[in-house]
C-alpha cells in the first residue's frame, strides 16, 4: 500500500493532457539532447582513470530499475500507457549512452578508415580543417556532405572547449546517438498517429528502443543514422499531411526529404511512398482539378525539396563527372560469379545461418541468413564468451521476424478499420520499397558488405508496427490466445536478450 502511495505521489503531476503535450512538443528532444550534452561535457572516456565498469553498473542499474518501476506502477494502475512509453524512451536513451561511452569511436564503424583513405573520418576532418568539400569523389567522398558538415561544426565547438582530437571524435558519437534517439521518438509518434494503442504499443516502442541496429548506428560516425532519422521524420509528416493537408506538414516533408538526400541519396526512396500518398489525397478531393491549395503546396514542396536534395550530385557531376547515383565497387568477392540468384536471395541457407553466429562479409552469400544475423550484430564479430547469449538473440530474432511477416499479411487482409487500412498499406509500401531496392542494390553490387542490414533499417519500423497491431487485433479462442502469448513472450525475450547482450560485451 505504501509503495502504491509513493508511486502516486511521484507521478501526481504527470496527468494525461500534460504528457500528451510533452510528446507533441520539442521537450522530449530537448531533454534527450541536454542529457547527452551533460554526458559529453562531464564524462571523458579518453581519460586514463575512466572507469568503464562504473558506467556499466550505473547504466544497467538504471535500465532494470526503470523497467521494474514502470511494470510495477502500471500494474498498480498508478501510471498510464503514455507514462510507460516515456520510461521506454528513457531506457532507450540510457542504452544508447552506455553503448557509445563503452565503444571507442574507431570500433565497429562503417567505411570510417584513417586519414589518407578517403573514408568518413577524413571527410569530416577535411571540412573541420579546411571548410571545403573534398576535391574528388574517391571512396566515401562521393556522399553528400550534411552529416560530415554537422560533425565538423561539432568538432570546432569541442576544439574551442579545449578537447583534443581523440576526445572530440569520441564526442561525435553522442551526436549520432542523438539521431538514434530521435528515430526512436519519431517512431513512437508514427505508431500513435496511425492508431497503435494499449499494451501492443509497448512492444513496438520496446523494439525501437533497444534493437541492436539502433545501438550500433548510434555509435557509428558515418551518415546512415542521420539519413534514417530524416526518413522517419518524412514518414511521420506524410501521415499527418494525409490527415490534415497543410503547408506546415508538407514543408516538414520537403525539408526532411531534402536534408535526408543531402545526407545520403538513398533517403530519396521514401519519396516513392510519399509521392503516391500526395496523388491519392489530391485525387480524392471533390473536383480535385480545382483544388488550388494542392497546386500551391506541391509547388512549395518542389521549391524546397529539389534544391536541397540535388545540388550536391549535380555539383559533383559538373566538377568531377561523377555519375548521378554513383556508388563505388568494393574489393570483396563478386558473389554473382560463385552463386546463383536463387542461392543468394530466395532460400534461407540453414548451414550458413548456423555455421557461425556472426556475419562473415568475406564468406557469406545468402541474404536471408546474413540479414537475420546482421540486424542484431551488424557485420561485426564479438568475443566467443558471449556466443550463448548471441545464439539466443538470433533465435528470438528469427521468431520476431517470422511473426512480423505473418502479421503483416494478416493485418493487410483482416484489419477493417477504414482510416487505418490506408496507413497499413503505406507501412507495407515502406517495407516493400526498401526490400526491392535492397535486392536491386545487391544484384548491381554483388558483395558481402552490400547485404548489410543498415541499408534497410526502415523495415524495422514497418515490422514493429505490423507485429504490434497484429497483437492488438488477434483475439479469440484458446488457440489464438496461445499463439498471441507465444509471440508476445518471444518479443519480450528478444527485447530483454538485446539489452542483456549489449550490456554484457564490455
Amino acid at each position: 500500500m505504501r509503495f502504491k502511495i509513493f508511486i502516486g505521489d511521484v507521478l501526481v503531476l504527470m496527468n494525461e493532457k500534460s504528457l500528451n503535450r510533452r510528446l507533441n512538443s520539442v521537450a522530449v528532444y530537448l531533454i534527450g539532447a541536454l542529457i547527452l550534452l551533460f554526458v559529453c561535457l562531464f564524462v571523458n572516456t579518453t581519460a586514463e582513470d575512466f572507469n568503464i565498469r562504473g558506467i556499466q553498473y550505473i547504466c544497467i542499474a538504471l535500465i532494470y530499475s526503470l523497467a521494474v518501476f514502470a511494470a510495477t506502477a502500471f500494474y498498480c494502475k498508478k501510471i498510464t500507457h503514455r507514462h510507460v512509453i516515456l520510461v521506454i524512451l528513457l531506457i532507450g536513451l540510457i542504452l544508447r549512452i552506455y553503448y557509445v561511452l563503452c565503444t571507442p569511436y574507431n570500433v565497429r564503424q562503417h567505411d570510417f578508415y584513417d586519414l589518407g583513405d578517403k573514408g568518413h573520418y577524413e571527410y569530416i576532418y577535411k571540412i573541420f580543417t579546411d571548410w571545403e568539400l573534398p576535391d574528388n569523389f574517391g571512396n566515401q567522398f562521393y556522399h553528400p556532405p550534411l552529416h560530415h558538415f554537422l560533425a565538423a561544426c561539432l568538432l570546432k565547438i569541442f576544439q574551442l572547449m579545449g578537447f583534443d582530437l581523440v576526445r572530440s571524435y569520441e564526442g561525435l558519437q553522442l551526436l549520432t546517438a542523438f539521431y538514434s534517439f530521435v528515430i526512436m521518438v519519431v517512431a513512437c509518434k508514427i505508431f500513435y498517429e496511425i492508431g497503435l494503442k494499449g499494451r501492443a504499443l509497448f512492444i513496438a516502442a520496446g523494439i525501437m528502443a533497444v534493437h541492436p541496429t539502433f545501438l550500433i548506428l548510434g555509435g557509428s560516425l558515418n551518415n546512415d543514422v542521420l539519413s534514417v532519422m530524416f526518413t522517419c521524420i518524412a514518414l511521420l509528416y506524410c501521415i499527418r499531411w494525409y490527415k490534415n493537408p497543410t503547408f506546415k506538414n508538407i514543408i516538414f516533408i520537403a525539408v526532411a526529404i531534402g536534408l535526408g538526400m543531402m545526407t545520403k541519396l538513398s533517403t530519396g526512396t521514401i519519396a516513392l511512398i510519399i509521392g503516391p500518398v500526395f496523388l491519392i489525397k489530391w485525387l480524392n478531393q471533390p473536383k480535385f482539378y480545382r483544388q488550388g491549395r494542392f497546386y500551391a503546396q506541391f509547388a512549395v514542396f518542389a521549391l524546397i525539396c529539389f534544391p536541397l536534395a540535388l545540388w550536391h550530385p549535380i555539383l559533383n557531376n559538373i566538377r568531377f563527372d561523377q555519375p548521378i547515383g554513383y556508388v563505388p565497387a568494393t574489393g570483396l568477392p563478386d558473389l554473382s560469379e560463385s552463386h546463383s540468384l536463387l542461392q543468394r536471395f530466395l532460400f534461407l541457407d540453414f548451414k550458413e545461418l548456423t555455421s557461425n553466429v556472426y556475419c562473415l562479409p568475406w564468406e557469406n552469400y545468402n541474404m536471408p541468413a546474413y540479414t537475420i544475423k546482421c540486424s542484431v550484430f551488424g557485420e561485426f564479430s564479438f568475443s566467443q564468451d558471449f556466443n550463448l547469449i548471441a545464439w539466443l538473440l538470433v533465435l528470438f530474432n528469427i521468431i520476431v521476424i517470422a511473426a512480423s511477416l505473418i502479421a503483416m499479411i494478416y493485418v493487410l487482409i483482416k484489419d477493417k478499420n477504414k482510416e487505418r487500412r490506408f496507413f497499413n498499406w503505406v507501412m507495407f509500401a515502406v517495407w516493400a520499397v526498401q526490400m526491392v531496392s535492397f535486392i536491386i542494390f545487391n544484384i548491381t553490387l554483388p558483395y558481402g558488405c552490400t547485404m548489410d542490414f543498415r541499408y534497410i533499417v526502415p523495415t524495422l519500423l514497418a515490422g514493429a508496427y505490423f507485429l504490434s497491431l497484429w497483437m492488438q487485433l488477434f483475439n479469440g479462442g484458446r488457440i489464438k490466445q496461445f499463439i498471441r502469448n507465444f509471440v508476445l513472450a518471444a518479443s519480450i525475450a528478444f527485447i530483454f536478450t538485446s539489452v542483456w547482450f549489449y550490456t554484457s560485451i564490455y
